[in-house]
């Protein structure tokens, strides 16, 4: 996976998906609000989420099933960008998600379908979605 980061080889990897930079911005700042890209990290307090997307309960036993029988490291960031893609691939609004072109609306859009979080806090997300398409838009 190309790039000197785990924020550029993600972001790479969705344009390799065909997403448009805003989707991927919209997909990173949650990513980013809920793990700070780290794929091997458990939710602070109780470890019930655990790496990018902090899947949780059974999302969290489907990611570790899938990463399992398709031989992958569940820690990897491989393994994480490609269940995400799992996931996104049986779910209704990905094709039409991914040509948005409205940061905010990727951002909203991405953690009202997909990571459905506890604390939402949609200031964070947006800044870091802001800031992550500022650096890697038309790349």
């Amino acid at each position: 996976m190309s790039g000197s980061d785990n924020i550029e080889k993600a972001w790479n990897f969705y344009k390799k998906q065909g997403f448009s930079d805003e989707a991927i911005a919209g997909i990173l700042g949650n990513f980013m609000h809920e793990s700070g890209m780290n794929p091997d990290i458990n939710e602070i307090g109780n470890n019930i989420g655990y790496g990018l997307a902090q899947w949780s309960y059974e999302r969290r036993t489907n990611l570790e099933n899938w990463a399992r029988e398709n031989n992958l490291d569940v820690r990897t960031l491989t393994a994480q960008l490609n269940f995400s893609m799992h996931e996104m691939n049986s779910m209704n609004w990905v094709e039409s998600y991914k040509n948005i072109k409205d940061i905010y609306q990727a951002t909203d859009t991405f953690h009202n379908e997909y990571e459905k979080a506890g604390i939402i806090n949609m200031a964070s997300r947006y800044q870091k979605a802001e800031a992550i398409y500022k650096k890697y838009k038309g790349k």
